[in-house]
C-alpha cells in the first residue's frame, strides 16, 4: 500500500513538474523531477524530463546520464533511445548515436517516422547514401499502414511525412544518375502532398462535402481571385470583414503538411504552407494553421474569431 502511495504522489509531481516546464518555469521543473524520481524509483517520465532539460542546457554529459538512467526502466520506449541519440550526438560521437537510433528504429517500427528521419540525415551527413536510402526506405515502409487513413485519425500528417521520404529518394536517386527511380519518387511525393478531393467521413454520411484541405485550397484561390462570393462561401468571418490579401500580394497554398479532424467537435485544423509573392518579384514562405467548421454540412474555415 505505501508503495502504490508512493507511486501516486510521484505521478502527481511529475505532471507538476511536466507544466512548470512547459511554462517556462525551468527551476521548479528540476526540483519537482527530482521529487518524482526520488519518491518513485522505477519512474522514467521523470527522468525523461530530467535528460531533456539537461539536453536544452547543453549539459550533455547530464543528459546522457539521465537518460541512460530512464532506459533501465523502460528500454523498449524508441523516444528514450532517440533523446539519447541527441545527447550523444551533442559530444561528437556519431558512431554511438547511429547505434542509439538504429535500436529507437527498431522499437518504433510502426510509428515514429522522424526517428527513421534523423537516423537517415546523419547517415547522409556521413555520405553513406546507400544507408540513408535504405533508412527512408524503411521508414516509408512503417508508415504505410498509416498513409490510407491519415486524415480520419490521430495518424494525421503520416501522409505527408511519406511525401517527404519520397523527396529524399527522389534526390538520392537522381544524384546516382538513376532519373527513372528519381521521376517515379517525386510523383510518388506529388501524390501524396495532394489534398483530397472529397471528406471521407462526410461523404460516409451520406454527404458530399470537400475535404477540410481542400476547403482551405479554394478559398485561398477565391481570394487571390478577388471573388467575394466565393469567400463568403468558403468562410466565416468575424462582423463580416472578408479576408483579402494587401495590394499586389499574391497568397497561395505551397502544400498541406497535416490535417487534424474532430468529427465529434465538428471542427478540424488545416496546417500549410504559403507562399507569398509580391509585385516586385520577391518571395517567402510561411507556415500556417487553418482553423475550420463544419457548417451547414460542409467545412468553413474561421477568420477573426468568427
Amino acid at each position: 500500500m505505501a508503495v502504490l502511495l508512493l507511486r501516486i504522489a510521484s505521478e502527481t509531481v511529475y505532471a507538476s513538474a511536466s507544466e512548470s516546464a512547459e511554462i517556462g518555469d525551468i527551476s521548479r521543473a528540476k526540483s519537482g523531477a527530482r521529487v518524482a524520481s526520488r519518491l518513485n524509483p522505477t519512474d522514467w517520465k521523470s527522468r525523461t524530463l530530467l535528460a531533456n532539460i539537461a539536453l536544452a542546457e547543453n549539459r550533455h554529459i547530464d543528459a546522457k546520464l539521465h537518460i541512460d538512467s530512464a532506459i533501465r526502466r523502460a528500454p523498449t520506449i524508441p523516444r528514450l533511445h532517440d533523446i539519447k541519440a541527441s545527447a550523444i550526438i551533442a559530444e561528437g560521437d556519431t558512431a554511438e548515436a547511429i547505434e542509439s537510433l538504429q535500436r529507437a528504429v527498431k522499437l518504433a517500427r510502426r510509428g515514429e517516422p522522424n526517428i527513421f528521419f534523423r537516423l537517415a540525415s546523419i547517415y547522409e551527413s556521413l555520405e553513406n547514401i546507400e544507408a540513408a536510402e535504405r533508412t527512408y526506405i524503411a521508414a516509408i515502409d512503417a508508415m504505410l499502414p498509416f498513409v490510407e487513413g491519415a486524415h480520419t485519425a490521430t495518424t494525421a500528417g503520416y501522409k505527408y511525412r511519406s511525401s517527404f521520404a519520397w523527396q529524399r529518394l527522389g534526390d538520392i536517386w537522381e544524384e546516382r544518375g538513376d532519373s527513372t527511380m528519381a521521376e517515379i519518387a517525386r510523383f510518388n511525393a506529388e501524390q501524396l502532398q495532394r489534398p483530397r478531393e472529397t471528406d471521407r467521413i462526410m461523404r460516409q454520411l451520406g454527404f458530399e462535402t470537400p475535404s477540410p484541405e481542400i476547403t482551405v485550397v479554394r478559398l485561398f484561390e477565391a481570394i487571390a481571385d478577388d471573388d467575394t462570393a466565393r469567400i463568403r462561401e468558403l468562410s466565416i468571418t468575424n462582423m463580416g470583414v472578408l479576408p483579402r490579401f494587401s495590394e499586389g500580394v499574391t497568397l497561395t497554398v505551397d502544400r498541406i503538411l497535416d490535417v487534424r479532424m474532430f468529427p465529434l467537435a465538428s471542427q478540424a485544423e488545416v496546417d500549410v504552407v504559403l507562399r507569398r509573392r509580391t509585385l516586385d518579384g520577391k518571395e517567402d514562405i510561411a507556415k500556417s494553421t487553418m482553423r475550420l467548421i463544419l457548417f451547414d454540412e460542409r467545412w468553413m474555415v474561421v477568420f477573426g474569431g468568427g
